[in-house]
């Protein structure tokens, strides 16, 4: 849901808020007050598309497929798994970092900046309008704020996609795999290709997240 407030509109453009005020202050006692102007606007922000989320998984898919490939071609390549699970979390974190600083670079120029400069113009429109500012204007700042909003989740759910397939092809071209190296030299419960794509789904939802999982887990433990 995107709120827009008529201070907030104030606000952005360094207006003074007691302006309307000092006008009803000054205003004569036999003149007839004046009508109040909108105050804010509220519109739903649309939820992201399913071509944005099928898209995201075609790309995961692509990454298990390359591991896979990686793993048919060199499936005698050893693992690591170090014998302190601190070591495969820390390893962990320094990953999902390394992840994300190489994508970095490429977050600005995906999609969304057409709806965050379309946000831009109406809200400078909006405040330019000062005390002819109408209710219509703050819908249709409202309607800006939620499409950007909106382009910013598929942004989001995207570059999970390419994330953690990308995290997923390292996993598997480096030997590093989450489960193996916690469960220990001797278990070998399902396909390393398999556990490849588990590490980059961890890695591809970022730093924070693989933090919080680390601290639940050594909390646990």
């Amino acid at each position: 849901m995107a709120l827009v407030s008529r201070a907030t509109l104030e606000s952005l453009a360094g207006q003074a808020t007691t302006a309307t005020m000092d006008s009803v202050v000054a205003a004569s006692p036999d003149e007839p007050a004046a009508e109040t102007p909108p105050q804010a606007a509220a519109v739903p922000t649309p939820p992201v598309g399913g071509r944005v989320v099928v898209g995201a998984f075609a790309i995961v898919a692509a990454g298990l497929a390359g591991s896979w490939l990686l793993w048919s071609a060199n499936g005698n390549k050893a693992l690591i798994r170090p014998d302190d699970t601190g070591a495969v979390f820390a390893g962990l974190l320094v990953f999902a970092a390394a992840v994300e600083r190489l994508l970095e670079p490429f977050a600005g120029s995906t999609r969304g900046r057409s709806a965050g400069a379309a946000l831009e113009q109406t809200r400078a429109y909006a405040a330019n309008r000062g005390d002819r500012l109408t209710h219509r204007d703050l819908v249709a700042v409202a309607e800006a704020e939620a499409l950007a909003a909106r382009s910013r989740a598929a942004r989001a759910v995207l570059l999970w996609g390419v994330a953690t397939a990308v995290a997923t092809l390292i996993s598997s071209l480096c030997g590093f795999y989450l489960l193996h190296g916690i469960a220990g030299p001797k278990w070998d419960g399902i396909p390393v290709w398999v556990d490849a794509l588990v590490t980059g789904v961890v890695v591809g939802s970022g730093t924070k997240p693989v933090h919080d999982l680390i601290t639940r887990a050594q909390t646990g433990s």
